[in-house]
């Protein structure tokens, strides 16, 4: 597995997840310029507008996972 393969390897952490939701997506901005992850995560959630839950948990710098 090359070097950069394993700073995506998540599988330990969402393992455990998997089994409580339906869908999940890995998703990583790629920007140099700081912003508010506060607003991009509900920005993202009003334009989803989904019937159900939908949640974001940050994994890293400007790495996040959404739920569902």
């Amino acid at each position: 597995m090359r070097e950069e393969d394993e700073d995506l390897d998540f599988s330990e952490e969402i393992d455990g997840l998997i089994k409580e939701v339906r869908w999940l997506a890995l998703f990583r901005v790629y920007t140099t310029k700081p912003f508010s992850h506060a607003a991009l995560l509900n920005a993202m959630r009003n334009v989803w507008s989904a019937v159900k839950e939908v949640s974001f948990m940050v994994l890293g710098e400007n790495l996040f996972l959404v739920q569902l």
